[in-house]
């Protein structure tokens, strides 16, 4: 089975792409101290998760039945096209699972989501369990700094490398006093495509990659995993569960011969464009070496023999009282 390189490339269709991927990647012990948790919340039990994308986590909550029988959830992007994606996306991904959708038309939401952009309000019902759902185009600091509501749980998925610092952290803290976060597929800094082509070559573009990471205006930090401890510490909370999350995407045989399962063959394109524009205007990277190894790269995912991993880690804990 052949894979070819897409003609353009979406977050969205990235996102979904990706979904498969999280959910091998994600660390057990820490998803079910997470769902344990909530099972104590007082109902409703109140989550807000910001960077939510297109919806795969909670789409996700209510596959595994991790979510209490009362819920208000809270999910937030910057990006309106992944909110008008998870619009789309949620109610037929709830009905299949059981539950009826009703849309709560014509409201616009209001605290804190940007106005004139995509947002809806939808309520998820099965016998045994009532999910209101919230969502809305919005920063998630700003969001943060000015909502005078408060959650029992904050969710930041594959975020928290993307916006270091404590005190980002502790701006997203506000609006758990006393409550749980759970931050999981937080990158830790190793990220590998195998073969190699070139050991050191490979190795002095992973360096690079993570050193465009750092810079910039916005800078990201690849060791975000690592830090989490300390910048938990440092913004006022706890972790009390640590563990690793890597992403390991690699072809399997099937029934139209060995490819990569679901939509990762695109999920490993898209990566390999996050590559190519990261480096192409390195000073110290060779741009018609970084295009040969990128076109090599987009072969062997072509011809299923590329495997990618990349290191990350999940945490859950709690967020001290005011």
């Amino acid at each position: 089975m052949v894979d070819r390189p897409p003609d353009g490339y979406s977050t969205q269709r990235y996102l979904a792409a990706k979904r498969t991927v999280d959910d091998r990647a994600l660390n057990a012990r820490v998803f079910e101290e997470t769902v344990a948790f909530l099972s104590d919340c007082d109902p409703p039990a109140q989550i807000v998760e910001v960077a939510a994308g297109i919806g795969t986590m909670l789409e996700r909550l209510l596959e595994r039945d991790a979510l209490p029988g009362e819920v208000e959830y809270t999910m937030l992007d910057i990006d309106p096209e992944s909110i008008a994606a998870a619009e789309q996306r949620l109610p037929e991904q709830a009905r299949s699972l059981g539950y009826t959708v009703e849309t709560h038309d014509g409201q616009r939401l209001a605290g804190g989501f940007r106005e004139s952009a995509p947002s809806f309000e939808v309520t998820l019902s099965r016998s045994d369990r009532r999910v209101r759902v919230r969502a809305g185009t919005a920063d998630a600091f700003p969001f943060a700094a000015g909502t005078d509501r408060t959650w029992d749980l904050l969710i930041a998925a594959a975020f928290l490398d993307i916006v270091p610092g404590s005190n980002r952290l502790e701006t997203l803290f506000e609006m758990v006093p006393g409550g749980g976060y759970y931050t999981p597929i937080t990158f830790d800094g190793a990220s590998r495509f195998v073969p190699a082509v070139d050991r050191l070559f490979d190795r002095r573009l992973e360096q690079r990659w993570h050193a465009g990471m750092r810079a910039g205006d916005d800078p990201n930090d690849p060791r975000a995993g690592s830090r989490l401890p300390v910048r938990v510490a440092e913004a006022g909370g706890t972790v009390e569960s640590i563990g690793g999350s890597s992403w390991v995407v690699r072809p399997e045989p099937g029934p139209d011969g060995t490819g990569y399962p679901g939509e990762e063959a695109y999920f490993l394109f898209h990566v390999l464009q996050f590559v190519e524009q990261s480096l192409m205007a390195d000073p110290q990277l060779d741009d018609n070496r970084v295009r040969e190894w990128v076109a090599d790269r987009r072969n062997r995912v072509g011809e299923a023999t590329l495997r990618y991993i990349a290191h990350n880690l999940d945490a859950f804990g709690r967020v001290d009282e005011p």
